[in-house]
């Protein structure tokens, strides 16, 4: 099976997800997260604005900033066609970007290497996932960009029906360091 192929099957399951237990599960992810080691003890949650049927990440957001957590996300900056990262504040208007993606309209700007120098968790969404921790995505490659050797602590972020056997990983694939789904969470074991 290809990617392409992939990603049109495990898309259309999300889809097709009962909105009820959509947001059940979307609490489940959130409530797994905040019971981790890495949310404890992080200043900065780096988390994606969901779209479409992705997990609802606007509760894992509201939690972070109710247990008083910065909140950066990602966009696109389709100039330079660059993941860029920026704050993200209670009350932030925002705006669908190129891909309809929610984005706040004020960019205030983090660099990788102040995500780096801080306590920062990284949720990744993903559209498929597999047994030794590679994600797919939507197909464009900016998280492996953004992901590879940053050293921030990882965690794909999906439904546990998004996990396939038939995803097979290319050479600029990075694998994530931990899988969180509604069921709990896998951690990947380091060699």
């Amino acid at each position: 099976m290809t990617k392409t192929e992939i990603r049109r099957i495990k898309q259309a399951e999300r889809d097709s997800l009962d909105s009820s237990l959509h947001k059940e599960w979307s609490e489940a992810l959130a409530n797994n997260v905040a019971q981790t080691f890495e949310y404890l003890y992080c200043e900065t949650l780096h988390v994606y604005l969901s779209f479409r049927s992705e997990p609802d990440t606007s509760i894992l957001i509201q939690k972070a900033w109710n247990d008083g957590k910065n909140v950066v996300v990602p966009t696109i900056n389709t100039a330079t066609k660059q993941m860029i990262h920026v704050h993200y504040l209670q009350g932030d208007e925002l705006q669908p970007d190129a891909f309809g993606v929610p984005t706040p309209v004020n960019l205030n700007q983090v660099s990788v290497s102040e995500l780096r120098n801080g306590k920062t968790m990284v949720i990744v969404p993903l559209l498929a996932f597999n047994e030794d921790f590679f994600r797919l995505g939507y197909g464009k490659g900016y998280y492996d960009e953004f992901l590879r050797g940053t050293g921030l602590a990882t965690f794909g972020y999906g439904f546990s029906f998004q996990y396939t056997d038939a995803l097979y990983p290319e050479s600029h694939d990075v694998p994530l360091d931990n899988i969180i789904t509604e069921q709990g969470i896998a951690r990947r074991k380091r060699s």
